[in-house]
């Protein structure tokens, strides 16, 4: 069975800007069960993106980089630059 994503959460601040990107810092966490990004905004001090994956027969490190390769083209808040990552 080929390996699928649902997404679970998304959690976004209205102040949220794609073209200020460079003045956030982006979190990344991925493991065969799932992947997650939080975004935070150095200014102002707090959290402004918050979302997460939940993945499903991604059972070895090869099923998770071929739905990866898939997978973040597709999320745009993936495809700025950041200030750190």
């Amino acid at each position: 069975m080929p390996p699928k994503s649902h997404q679970s959460k998304a959690l976004f601040d209205k102040a949220l800007h794609s073209g200020a990107s460079k003045k956030y810092n982006l979190s990344i966490q991925v493991s065969l069960g799932g992947f997650s990004f939080c975004i935070y905004d150095n200014e102002r001090d707090k959290f402004i993106g918050l979302a997460s994956w939940d993945f499903q027969d991604v059972n070895n490190d090869l099923a998770l980089n071929l739905l990866l390769q898939d997978f973040i083209p597709e999320v745009d808040a993936l495809l700025h630059q950041y200030n750190k990552t």
